[in-house]
């Protein structure tokens, strides 16, 4: 998608998706229109961004891939309606993080990342896709599923498809929105040196 006269990568899925069918890029406070068959992005309209809690877990959620992944696309996505929101003004006596607030009250948040990479010059290219649910009402993770493909193709034709859904687990009580994305990140470290060892056995064994 176009920002700012950029192309910036963004996440077509179900939980990006609003009742009537468009799409939302609430990082750039935009939405869209998709087509699945020309792969175009069309009509594309401001739309309100992200604010409290998932702000503060988008931007996270932003440092940690760009960190980590090369070609990369991530994004924070809840149960999204086409309206704008309208914000009430604060009382005088509102004096509640608006942070905290969100982190309580807020809807179940779903974490998409995806990382490609390519090396077509040596034969081979990769892609991991990982999505997370955490529910800010229980400080949990109640879902969780990385998937990896790998695909090989000097003298031969050799694939890599394998998935992983062990949900991390969160220390208890008040949880950060630093705290949550490193917990994924370990995660994904743990799992990526598991990979890494399971591939090496295999070599010794060939």
């Amino acid at each position: 998608i176009n920002v700012d006269g950029a192309e910036v990568p963004v996440i077509i899925a179900q939980a990006a998706r609003t009742p009537s069918g468009r799409y939302l890029a609430r990082r750039f406070s935009l939405s869209f229109v998709f087509d699945h068959v020309r792969e175009t992005v069309s009509d594309v309209l401001p739309h309100a961004p992200l604010s409290g809690f998932a702000k503060d877990l988008d931007e996270q959620l932003d440092k940690y891939v760009g960190d980590h992944y090369e070609i990369s696309a991530s994004g924070v996505f809840q149960q999204e309606s086409d309206e704008e929101p309208v914000e009430e003004p604060a009382g005088e006596d509102e004096t509640q993080n608006t942070s905290t607030r969100d982190h309580e009250c807020a809807s179940p948040l779903i974490i998409h990342i995806v990382g490609n990479r390519y090396n077509l010059r040596n034969f081979w290219a990769g892609r991991w896709r990982s999505t997370y649910t955490y529910d800010p009402d229980t400080k949990t993770f109640t879902s969780a599923i990385i998937r990896v493909q790998a695909h090989y193709f000097e003298g031969g034709n050799v694939q890599l498809n394998t998935h992983n859904t062990t949900i991390p687990q969160l220390k208890e009580g008040t949880v950060s929105a630093a705290q949550i994305i490193g917990t994924i990140a370990s995660h994904e470290q743990a799992y990526q040196e598991s990979l890494d060892a399971t591939i090496e056995s295999l070599r010794e064994r060939a």
